[in-house]
């Protein structure tokens, strides 16, 4: 039932409630107003009732769209699930709304030596005057941070450095690729199936359509010719758009990918586990006919606020919605995954964390390194 629920967006916090109000979201983001419940309750599992410490990173992911009168209280509400002696931070209503996001984002970062807090940020635009290093917790998700254990950009520490001026960021990385052309879609938390389906069939479109423009002088196209629009391109497509999480259960499972049976009014087969699960489908869906997906599922976890696009090199990368073309493809050392950065003058702006397929990132590890001034 939890893989239903996850899989079509039922959440049992608005099957009790269905009158309870919206909690505002960012324009354009998209995002389900009830993820927030489902995310407190994960804060509550982690925390053991109150009796461990939890992580301070992941109370501020958790929590984000949590509403307070005082934005200040996004950090100071959860300092107490967090383990003093570790993360130095003190209540103090002194600092200003900004200077309290900034003394989280580097206690973090030189607390728990890792970069991972930058998938928090989701700030190009450097709304409320906070660096693009910095999360902004005044706005809520504009995409869901991927899961740093499903994936490794780069296998070396953490290295940075913060300037004399509070607001730079001064990271060592590689600068890998350059985005070449985004694809306009993007896959919004309500989608329904139909609509799912629509982005997934203009996505392979826009990636036949862009290695056919003569005018395009793309890299290495073998991994986009055999896989993404090969025979066995949908079980790619799969890999692909779930993080390589899937790890080819599609092909090992093709039930998962098949019509579901329809259901039937005579006696069931209790031992039929498909079966059983089409059964507790939305008649809607099961009306409609449409092919339950492992994809379907990848798409709402880790393509909401994202499109697709290719890079100069011709390599595919599922990246920001913010993103514009030109933006460059780093690998940032002790980074789970690329990041997006543009280039502002001397110094560059923080898009967001993008992901680009493993045997692809590969051809980063002999690239020339430098530190990236992030503002």
């Amino acid at each position: 039932m939890n893989r239903l629920n996850d899989h079509f967006g039922y959440d049992a916090f608005r099957h009790r409630f269905p009158n309870a109000p919206k909690p505002d979201v960012m324009a354009g983001s998209k995002m389900s107003p009830f993820l927030q419940p489902r995310l407190l309750s994960e804060v509550q599992h982690a925390c053991m009732g109150g009796d461990e410490f939890v992580g301070l990173k992941d109370l501020i992911i958790h929590t984000r769209t949590c509403k307070c009168a005082d934005l200040r209280d996004k950090v100071f509400s959860v300092l107490g699930l967090a383990d003093p002696e570790v993360y130095k931070l003190a209540v103090n209503y002194r600092l200003s709304v900004k200077e309290t996001f900034i003394a989280v984002a580097r206690s973090l970062m030189l607390q728990e030596k890792s970069v991972d807090m930058l998938s928090a940020c989701q700030n190009p635009g450097r709304r409320h005057g906070l660096p693009s290093w910095v999360p902004n917790l005044a706005d809520g998700w504009k995409a869901r941070p991927f899961k740093s254990h499903l994936h490794q950009a780069s296998y070396d520490g953490a290295q940075y450095t913060f300037g004399e001026d509070e607001n730079i960021l001064k990271i060592k990385g590689s600068s890998f690729d350059i985005i070449e052309t985004i694809s306009e879609d993007t896959v919004h938390e309500e989608d329904t199936i139909e609509r799912l389906d629509a982005v997934y069939r203009n996505w392979r479109s826009f990636i036949r359509k862009a290695l056919s423009n003569p005018e395009m002088e793309w890299g290495d196209r073998y991994y986009i010719k055999e896989d993404l629009l090969g025979i066995k391109s949908e079980h790619h497509w799969t890999l692909f758009l779930s993080l390589n999480k899937t790890g080819g259960r599609s092909l090992l499972h093709p039930e998962l990918v098949e019509l579901l049976p329809e259901p039937s009014s005579g006696v069931i087969d209790t031992s039929n586990f498909h079966k059983i699960k089409s059964l507790l489908l939305p008649e809607d869906f099961l009306l409609q006919g449409k092919r339950y997906k492992v994809l379907h599922k990848s798409m709402r976890d880790y393509g909401v606020g994202r499109r697709i696009c290719l890079s100069r090199r011709g390599i595919i990368g599922l990246i920001p919605a913010d993103t514009l073309m030109g933006d460059l493809i780093c690998i940032l050392h002790g980074a789970a995954f690329p990041y997006i950065l543009r280039k502002q003058g001397k110094h560059y702006l923080l898009v967001g964390e993008a992901y680009l397929p493993q045997d692809n990132l590969d051809l980063g590890k002999n690239l020339k390194e430098e530190y990236f001034s992030i503002i």
